[in-house]
């Protein structure tokens, strides 16, 4: 046979190979999953996040939970959640053993219901944490909910690759109610889902409301630039429209720090009402010396 048509068979063969290669490696599905897989197993530590109602419902919750560098165990949650055009900030804090959540929000809780005149209980609210009854929450670590979430992105390539396409700022896979099941059945499988101990009746609870649902879908947009994940989901209700957007970015600061609360602003819960009742009390005399002075 003729050297230069077995070589140039084989030049041709490298290049039809590459090329398949190449067109297995950049499909849109194969992108997805690879911009969500450099996501997870990065060593960012810092998570802005945000989710808005699209419907009429009027809910935004937006916020970021911090890592710091260091001691990664120490992590901080914090999320303001506003309904009807008011907001409440919730601050929660964790390491390896304990996890504690800060008063602060029942003074915006207590704003809400129009008790603004009593700026002395803000203060005490906000300088005061209590720890939690719920120790799960401790002992789930970063590392492992990453790890999951590295899992979680093989369900992912299971899927039909015509779920997935290229769009303007990256690439996208929209899911229907069979795949809402499937990926709720997966993620109950994770080890962190197992460590929170999340009760059988929730999954039960979850896998009924997305039967509920009708013509559910939810589209979810892995970012071509950086860490950036997008999703957004719709469906009717019991004849409703519910709709709503939510993104998640991710990056890494190498001087973050988390604080956890000192032992003076930790309080038990009967120190806790201790202190509230004290501060009550304070300001109710307060207002009784003052309207005995006209």
């Amino acid at each position: 046979m003729n050297k230069k048509i077995v070589v140039g068979g084989v030049i041709v063969a490298a290049v039809v190979a590459g090329g398949v290669g190449y067109g297995v490696t950049h499909t849109a599905k194969a992108q997805f999953a690879s911009h969500m897989l450099s996501m997870f197993k990065s060593d960012d530590n810092v998570y802005k996040f945000s989710v808005n109602s699209t419907d009429k419902t009027d809910m935004r919750v937006s916020g970021k939970v911090l890592q710091d560098a260091k001691k990664t165990a120490n992590i901080a949650l914090t999320a303001d959640v506003t309904t009807d055009g008011q907001t409440a900030t919730y601050d929660l804090k964790k390491n390896a053993k304990h996890t504690y959540v800060s008063a602060g929000f029942l003074g915006d809780v207590m704003k809400m219901d129009g008790a603004t005149d009593i700026p002395e209980l803000a203060k005490v609210l906000k300088n005061t944490w209590l720890e939690t009854d719920n120790k799960s929450y401790s002992k789930v670590e970063p590392e492992a909910v990453k790890k999951d979430a590295q899992t979680m992105t093989k369900w992912f390539t299971d899927l039909d690759g015509k779920k997935f396409k290229k769009v303007t700022d990256g690439y996208q896979v929209t899911l229907n109610k069979a795949d809402y099941k499937s990926f709720v059945g997966a993620l109950k499988k994770t080890e962190t889902a197992k460590t929170m101990k999340i009760k059988a009746e929730t999954w039960k609870d979850i896998t009924a409301s997305i039967d509920d649902m009708e013509n559910p879908k939810l589209t979810i947009t892995m970012a071509n630039k950086g860490h950036q994940v997008k999703v957004a989901s719709e469906a009717l209700v019991a004849d409703k429209k519910t709709a709503f957007k939510a993104q998640l970015t991710t990056t890494r600061n190498d001087n973050q720090t988390v604080k956890m609360p000192t032992s003076e602003e930790i309080k038990t819960q009967k120190e806790f009402t201790n202190i509230i009742t004290a501060v009550i009390m304070q300001y109710a005399f307060q207002q009784m010396g003052s309207d005995t002075d006209y």
